[in-house]
């Protein structure tokens, strides 16, 4: 079989480990794994762990935790704030029948999130006495909390209000002028995308790739671009700017930009010849005014981040609606 590298986070833990697992093993031996990966800090049984795939938790470039696009802390989280995202894995299924290959390949991403016992686990080595445990776990207490009152507060871009964006615009003083869609000629017609709402995020996102890249590869090849799957870049849109007293943070689903082939990987960070930024909804006529704060707050990113290229947002639904901003 095939073997995987699974990102996992223990709940309440700060830091993501890999492990490697053969795709045929089955969950029951994924748990003995982590539980040799993490001997000094957890205390119980390996059968005692719980394992549960989570969906829109991953790590950022600045090693910070994200989910759903937000900065959250991780160490003071619990499995209930994942709410729906979260699916418990029975010890006998298989890994391969858990996670998808396109899953576990997307790179910053959580794919499994461990629930020890309580009491199980412990933040220092077990050579620590009593006492100098106690100390240190209260001051890693006391600089988390210190962190967390020097950091400015962060915003992600799908929750961006109007106050805020206003506050944005205004500092980096930018104007926003609505035009008139520019005559074109008639094209031929081309089929709408059919979202499906059976399917999870990961295989939507295998659907929408497939439908734009077979109406835009041949035309993108042609100037040397090409599309990118922005969701597995969770920090690649994200600005901290002076001008206003927040930072932004998230990504958004599609980039078109210069294809660089094998280096792609390492070097989106740096959105080399970004011409594109789609921002796709299964649907554009409900909350249209917070999505278009979205959009608009990207577009602002975007082109701060590369202002020798004037990138594009659309906002779209593949189907009916495209703004382009």
């Amino acid at each position: 079989m095939v073997e995987v590298s699974l990102n996992c986070m223990v709940v309440g833990g700060g830091t993501p480990f890999s492990i490697d697992i053969d795709a045929g093993k089955k969950v029951d031996h994924l748990k003995k794994k982590i539980k040799k990966e993490n001997k000094n800090t957890i205390s119980c049984d390996a059968k005692e762990l719980e394992l549960y795939r989570v969906d829109g938790l991953a790590q950022d470039e600045d090693e910070q935790i994200v989910y759903n696009g937000i900065t959250i802390d991780m160490p003071n989280c619990s499995l209930v704030d994942f709410g729906g995202s979260t699916k418990k894995l029975a010890a006998l299924s298989l890994i391969s029948e858990c996670f998808e290959e396109a899953d576990v390949n997307i790179r910053w991403k959580i794919h499994v999130l461990v629930v020890v016992p309580e009491g199980a686990v412990s933040a220092t080595s077990s050579t620590l006495a009593g006492d100098d445990a106690l100390l240190q776990k209260m001051e890693e207490a006391m600089e988390r909390q210190f962190k967390k009152q020097k950091k400015r507060k962060c915003i992600a871009f799908s929750d961006i209000s109007t106050a805020k964006l206003n506050k944005v615009i205004n500092g980096l003083n930018v104007i926003v002028v609505s035009g008139k869609e520019p005559y074109r000629r008639r094209a031929k017609q081309v089929r709408g995308f059919e979202w499906d709402p059976s399917l999870r995020d990961d295989q939507q996102i295998a659907e929408y790739s497939q439908y734009l890249r077979g109406h835009l590869n041949a035309t993108l090849q042609q100037t040397g671009l090409c599309l990118l799957d922005a969701t597995q870049y969770p920090g690649v849109l994200a600005i901290e700017d002076v001008r206003f007293e927040f930072d932004l943070h998230g990504t958004t689903d599609v980039l078109v930009l210069h294809d660089l082939g094998d280096d792609m990987a390492e070097n989106v960070r740096y959105l080399n010849g970004l011409r594109l930024v789609m921002e796709l909804k299964k649907d554009l006529t409900a909350e249209y005014s917070k999505k278009e704060n979205q959009a608009l707050a990207e577009l602002i990113a975007a082109n701060v981040k590369t202002p020798d290229q004037s990138p594009v947002v659309l906002l779209t639904d593949l189907r009916q609606k495209w703004v382009f901003l």
